[in-house]
């Protein structure tokens, strides 16, 4: 049995959106893990719901959490940026680690979830357990790029006032300016050497592999999982990908208990 709950937690003047599911009947405290959806993503989408359920079939609780600007979440997607995304981060790991059911506190984000996840875990090291990054938007400074997505239409140096992402949804270039300078390094070096899954796609059509090779690569004790062919959601292989979790999840607890 899977207790499901849906709610809102304030941060930084808004509501955001979440979905709790709690495996019950254990009598004990668990584990939970919190998803974050990606760019123009939420959290029913197809990669989104099967991890959760994953998650569920395998003793784990999960938060979903849409964060600002998107699914049901406050905020206009127009404005939003990754600063939103760190700081309401660590916001709702504030709130999951007091939730008096919960032993362990992983943290999951898909593109521009990974992204602000790896700056979230930097800021709040102490309190993670573990990271899992899915197909993570990491800033890589390479000519053309800024927050992980091409700018195929201007010059990155001359970022205009309202850009689209993805030919259609409008957003401030204050997105991509701060894309520009948020620390992704500083934030990998102050996680340390705690556990981090990097799943990622060869053939991802969005998002090059080399930005997850290069993510786990970053980081001390990282694990890069290859899916040979399939898109950025995963649409062909998450059953490989929720495997890969549960297994890394697993292989923590079982060190942490030994």
């Amino acid at each position: 049995m899977i207790r499901r709950e849906e709610f809102f937690i304030p941060s930084g003047g808004i509501n955001l959106h979440c979905k709790l599911d709690m495996p019950s009947g254990s009598g004990a405290k668990i584990p939970m893990v919190l998803v974050i959806p990606g760019l123009t993503g939420d959290m029913e989408e197809s990669q989104i719901t099967a991890t959760a359920e994953a998650l569920a079939q395998n003793g784990y609780a999960s938060l979903r959490c849409e964060l600002y600007g998107h699914g049901k979440s406050e905020g206009a997607f127009h404005d939003h940026t990754l600063f939103h995304w760190a700081l309401e981060l660590m916001d709702l790991i504030d709130y999951a680690r007091k939730l008096d059911d919960v032993s362990e506190l992983y943290l999951c984000g898909h593109s521009q979830g990974g992204a602000a996840a790896v700056l979230a875990a930097g800021l709040k090291p102490d309190v993670l357990d573990g990271m899992i990054l899915l197909a993570p938007a990491m800033l890589i400074k390479d000519a053309g790029m800024a927050g992980g997505f091409p700018i195929r239409f201007f010059d990155p140096e001359h970022i205009p006032d309202e850009t689209l992402v993805f030919d259609s949804a409008p957003i401030s270039g204050n997105y991509y300016r701060v894309n520009r300078l948020l620390p992704f390094d500083d934030a990998i070096a102050l996680y340390g050497d705690k556990p981090v899954l990097v799943v990622h796609s060869l053939t991802d059509e969005l998002v090059p592999y080399s930005y997850g090779a290069r993510t786990a690569a970053a980081y001390q004790n990282a694990e890069l999982v290859t899916i040979p062919e399939d898109d950025h959601c995963f649409e062909k292989h998450i059953d490989e990908v929720a495997a890969a979790m549960i297994r890394f999840l697993n292989g923590i607890r079982k060190h942490s208990y030994q």
